[in-house]
């Protein structure tokens, strides 16, 4: 699994890889991603969110996202996740990438599948 996280997430007390994407928003990242990395199509759910609390709103990247697996790979699902169970699953990410994202809370989790 690998994380594309915004600009404010605090990858270094959470990711074992962190690498460094200034200046790149997620989506141009995420649309590169998917062209050539296949997520996991034995996950139940190879894309993860983090959900929103009651007093912040949904982000309007999340419809981006979703437009992008849309167009590369439509059968992927994706699941929203507390913000405490989203941070300990991220513990075990293969790495984390920290982006010039600016949108608050769009952090996203891809789960990688076989590359045939």
């Amino acid at each position: 699994e690998s994380v594309l996280a915004d600009a404010n997430f605090p990858a270094c007390s959470c990711g074992q890889r962190v690498l460094r994407q200034d200046g790149v928003g997620i989506a141009p990242l995420l649309d590169g991603i998917l062209q050539l990395m296949p997520l996991d199509q034995y996950a139940d759910r190879p894309v993860a969110l983090e959900q929103v609390t009651v007093r912040d709103t949904q982000p309007e990247s999340w419809k981006t996202f979703a437009a992008l697996l849309n167009k590369h790979q439509p059968a992927a699902t994706t699941m929203m996740m507390e913000h405490t169970a989203f941070r300990e699953r991220i513990q075990n990410a293969y790495c984390v990438v920290i982006t010039g994202e600016n949108s608050f809370q769009s952090n996203i989790l891809l789960h990688k599948g076989i590359i045939r």
